[in-house]
């Protein structure tokens, strides 16, 4: 017959190992993933902030749609940039 030990689980684990408990484990694990989507966030912000800064500034010509007439009294409407 095979013979049974007991054995700790502390015994069993890699040194420099500690244990959690399974409500700190979840938290721990909540907390890692409101930080990923956070950084997620940030970084397609700045993506946004960095092409908004490629767009010529309104004012110079290059960011006004004016209309058939020249002039002033022609409709000029700014350009409106969407992001795909």
């Amino acid at each position: 017959m095979l013979e049974m030990h007991l054995v700790s689980p502390y015994r069993m684990s890699p040194l420099g190992c500690t244990h959690v408990s399974n409500d700190d484990y979840k938290k721990v694990c909540q907390l890692y993933e409101a930080a990923r989507l956070k950084l997620a966030e940030a970084r397609l912000s700045d993506k946004h902030i960095s092409r908004v800064d490629m767009v010529p500034p309104v004012g110079r010509g290059r960011g006004i749609r004016c209309g058939e007439r020249a002039g002033r009294r022609a409709r000029c409407q700014p350009a409106i940039v969407e992001e795909t």
